[in-house]
């Protein structure tokens, strides 16, 4: 039904709004006092005259049109007729010329202005002769009754004009007799009490503060000195009290006679103004400031003779924000800001979770992901190196538990003579060939496999992922300077990501070079190792919504990473039994460069370069228990610990839509990881051979991050 909803929306108002128009191509609309509504475009050609087009005007009849304003929907434009008195609405699209109809014509005597809240349900009506504000719904039959809405306002205020906050929650009136603007909570219940002055305008002139507006991301309000033909600025937050004679206007010109209104171009790049003098005219949005309209500012001239100029109404697709947080209102304020109209009207005609769906699917929040895969991998990767220096220590070990041979001397005097020459033959070839296989070489050669599955739940408004590692290592053992090891090798693995809701996927390749050792003091030990290398990521975001399918943004990103690893331990041996307490520490930075997403989706966005870590304490126990069989030794090691877990900046993404300016941050993966880990290893050895091999078996489980890791190790001593 939205779908069908959405696509009869878009075809019956294709003159103004369309995913592959230009903004510039939505119309803005004036009111003349003299009674009229005239229409010209945004994208020229300027200086424009609309008596030269047809239809001209496109409404007429009227009596004496003041405030207009587009519906935030785009579809109806609401003007105030102050001496029939009525509120009426047109459709935008047309047909020209069009009969307005009648929305709001009980209730009210003198309306000056209308504003829409954001999500186009309710209607506010400053009304001149009593100086209260009214209020409307705009839904259910037509013609609708106005009631009161806001009172308090001074007997001579002379209230004109009307502004909406972009969150809908608060309305500005202002005062032009008393050079003040008051505000008002829009969510009632009413009526309400209007504030004291928020701002004034001491020493202004005797007709002064009139039109408002907005900016896009509702942090700034703009407002016209109608007297000076001046313009203003004020901080939508305060601190108020303000008063604007403390400050310089941003924009004055002397072209400009009577600065009734005022309002954004719908893609927020230009302001225009209407005046007395039957002309419109700009200046750029972002300044720079102070800026001094001239002739090449002029957009509208030529309207008829005795044209007063009083209301201007532009419309572009704005995200609704009062229902968002987080990450999801950061990017539709980036949006509203600064993306086309284009792009926002994918989202306007959404609200409650199908916005906030539509917000997830669309950040480029989740090309975090990749990075903490890798990381994660990374992490995989040194526990293979971190289990074979354990079992380098337990084989030392081994060589100094005591020999078969002593038990067989004590038997020999027990035994024939011939009996105990024919063993002293095999037991002294046995040692030989024992002592030979245990005695521990200088050079070692060993490859090491793992393969994980994880689950993460990052919140943020991200969804959940798993990830699929696999990886090995081809390393080299010196034993010639200490009784334990020191190494190096190179080590690869890769890595699949999927989100949930087939929200997403990515594929990371990375591979390292490593040095390692283990180093005994005592019975005290410490290990250590470096690993460099380089990781590269394919991510694919599938961008998809309510009535919006998207397809997938793709970006390649890569970096570096450095990680270092220490652990720090106690062996007690008790020959055939191990305990071995200790505490270790990781950390993988990585330095990972700028990105930009491609695709057929009108939601690519680039995302710049960043330097992100992830950090690991572990603390445990591990037991080691070795059988003897004939054919060699089994030794089973066992590992108890808790984990502490946490990235820093990893899910911090400074992004920017593609084609717009500005930029934004949208952050994941913040939360630390508190978790219980348990490992199951087999150590087997053959009796008279050089080699070994082990099997192992990882968990580690937190309440946001659970991973399963196997392992396999084979080695041979030269």
């Amino acid at each position: 039904m939205k779908l069908l909803h959405l696509c009869s929306f878009l075809a019956s108002n294709a003159a103004i709004f369309s995913l592959s128009a230009q903004t510039t191509d939505i119309p803005v609309f004036i009111t003349n006092q003299t009674g009229s509504v005239w229409t010209f475009p945004q994208n020229g050609p300027f200086p424009y005259d609309p008596t030269a087009h047809s239809p001209n005007p496109v409404v007429s009849g009227l009596v004496r049109p003041l405030g207009i304003s587009y519906s935030p929907n785009g579809r109806f434009v609401y003007f105030a007729d102050r001496d029939v008195p009525a509120i009426y609405r047109f459709p935008s699209n047309g047909p020209f010329p069009s009969t307005p109809e009648s929305v709001v014509t009980s209730g009210i005597n003198s309306p000056t202005d209308i504003g829409i809240t954001p999500d186009g349900s309710t209607g506010f009506i400053t009304n001149r002769d009593d100086q209260r504000v009214y209020t409307f719904s705009t839904a259910g039959t037509l013609p609708r009754p106005a009631t009161v809405a806001v009172t308090g306002l001074p007997a001579d205020a002379d209230t004109y004009h009307i502004a909406i906050s972009p969150d809908g929650k608060t309305g500005y009136v202002s005062s032009a007799s008393n050079n003040a603007i008051y505000a008002f909570s829009t969510t009632g219940p009413f009526p309400v009490a209007a504030s004291s002055p928020i701002v004034t305008f001491s020493g202004g002139p005797v007709y002064g503060l009139s039109g408002m507006t907005f900016s896009a991301d509702g942090s700034t309000v703009f407002v016209t000195d109608y007297g000076d033909g001046a313009i203003y600025s004020f901080p939508a937050n305060g601190p108020f009290p303000i008063d604007l004679a403390t400050q310089s206007p941003i924009v004055t010109g002397a072209l400009i006679v009577g600065a009734s209104d005022i309002q954004f171009s719908s893609d927020g790049t230009t302001v225009f103004i209407p005046d007395d003098e039957r002309s419109v005219y700009s200046f750029p949005a972002a300044g720079p400031f102070p800026y001094s309209v001239t002739a090449a500012d002029l957009k509208v001239t030529n309207l008829p003779v005795g044209s007063s100029l009083f209301g201007i109404a532009t419309w572009s697709p704005w995200i609704q924000t009062a229902s968002l947080h987080g990450n999801n209102l950061i990017l539709a304020n980036y949006l509203n800001a600064n993306a086309p109209a284009s792009v926002r009207g994918l989202f306007f005609v959404l609200q409650g979770d199908d916005l906030n769906h539509a917000l997830e699917s669309a950040a480029p929040t989740r090309n975090a992901f990749s990075t903490y895969a890798s990381q994660t991998a990374q992490m995989s990767l040194s526990r293979l190196v971190n289990d074979h220096l354990g079992q380098q220590r337990w084989r030392n070990h081994k060589q100094t538990l005591p020999s078969e041979t002593a038990s067989i001397e004590n038997t020999e005097s027990l035994m024939a003579e011939s009996d105990v020459v024919a063993m002293n033959y095999r037991s002294k070839k046995e040692q030989k060939q024992s002592a030979r296989c245990c005695q521990k070489k200088n050079v070692g050669v060993w490859f090491g496999a793992f393969g994980e599955y994880a689950n993460a739940k990052p919140r943020h408004q991200t969804p959940d992922f798993n990830t699929g590692s696999g990886g090995a290592v081809v390393a080299c053992d010196y034993n010639g300077i200490y009784p334990n090891p020191i190494g190096a090798g190179v080590a690869y693995a890769h890595t699949h990501v999927h989100e949930d809701e087939d929200a997403g996927y990515a594929n990371i390749d990375q591979g390292d070079v490593f040095i390692y050792g283990t180093f005994p003091v005592a019975n005290w030990y410490f290990d250590a190792a470096v690993w460099g290398g380089y990781y590269h990521s394919k991510n694919a975001r599938n961008v998809s919504f309510t009535d919006f399918f998207g397809n997938e943004a793709k970006c390649k990103t890569h970096g570096w990473q450095l990680s270092p690893h220490f652990e720090i331990g106690y062996d007690h041996w008790m020959n055939w039994l191990g305990l071995e307490p200790f505490v270790m520490a990781d950390y993988v930075a990585c330095w990972e460069h700028h990105a930009r997403e491609s695709g057929p989706t009108l939601l690519n966005f680039g995302q710049k370069g960043r330097y992100c870590s992830l950090v690991r304490g572990e603390a445990g126990l591990r037991i080691q228990e070795m059988l003897s069989y004939c054919w060699g030794t089994l030794t089973f090691m066992e590992k108890a610990s808790y984990a502490y877990q946490k990235a820093f900046h990893t899910g911090k993404i400074n992004a920017f839509l593609i084609g717009s300016p500005g930029s934004f941050t949208v952050t994941t993966l913040t939360a630390a990881q508190n978790m219980g880990v348990g490992e199951i290893e087999v150590l087997i050895e053959p009796i008279n051979k050089s080699c070994y091999a082990s099997l192992a078996f990882h968990v580690e489980a937190g309440s946001k991050y659970q991973a399963y890791q196997g392992m396999v190790q084979i080695g041979k001593d030269f």
